[in-house]
């Protein structure tokens, strides 16, 4: 069973909506962003080996 997060009722709707969100999903979209960001930076970064 998961824990369910404390919402407090002068919340938002977006930080209510957050904490909804696991954090390994957080985690993988910030590392996943930052590959791309990277790469359409530089495109040829990835084929220099």
């Amino acid at each position: 069973m998961a824990i369910r997060p404390v919402i407090k009722s002068e919340d938002n709707y977006l930080s209510k909506l957050i904490k909804y969100i696991p954090s390994e999903i957080v985690a993988a979209y910030i590392s996943l962003r930052a590959i791309v960001s990277t790469v359409v930076q530089d495109p040829n970064r990835l084929n220099n080996r």
